[in-house]
């Protein structure tokens, strides 16, 4: 998840914990502010007090630029399925936003000089049998006896 997700609270807070055992089973990510902290509990409060006009009302989140005040945990997970995710960040994907899979064939949408080689790839050639890198943004490819890294930007899933 990109959103940073601030939960207020208290260890001794019956939907603190509610919502904390929510995120934690769905893994997410979040940093815990405790009001009841010695050392910070007086600046989280206020912060909490001011978030909702005055009043003192824990759980409250503060998920990117939005404020909630002790959600229904109906109502948190709801927000939570609604956050953007950045599991797309790691899935490849071709120049026309198809999923790429190990072992799919590709076609490339323009030619390609290969750096460092007399190699020219034509728009057009099919790529048999990619390879995943675990970088989305490019794939592993056989050329003969030579295994290229091409972005990919540069090739479209074959139908």
């Amino acid at each position: 998840m990109n959103t940073e997700i601030i939960m207020y609270g208290a260890d001794w807070c019956g939907d603190c914990i509610r919502s904390k055992g929510i995120l934690e089973e769905r893994n997410i990510n979040y940093t815990m502010r405790d009001i009841t902290d010695p050392k910070k509990g007086k600046e989280y409060s206020d912060i909490v007090m001011n978030i909702n006009d005055g009043k003192r009302i824990i759980p409250t989140f503060v998920i990117g630029d939005n404020h909630y005040a002790n959600p229904r945990p109906s109502d948190l997970n709801t927000i939570l399925d609604n956050l953007p995710s950045n599991e797309d960040e790691n899935i490849t994907k071709c120049s026309n936003g198809n999923i790429l899979e190990n072992g799919d064939t590709v076609l490339l949408t323009r030619d390609l000089d290969v750096k460092g080689s007399q190699l020219n790839l034509k728009q057009g050639m099919a790529l048999e049998k990619i390879k995943l890198t675990g970088d989305p943004a490019y794939i592993d490819v056989r050329v003969g006896k030579s295994t290229l890294a091409i972005k990919t930007e540069f090739v479209k899933k074959k139908s």
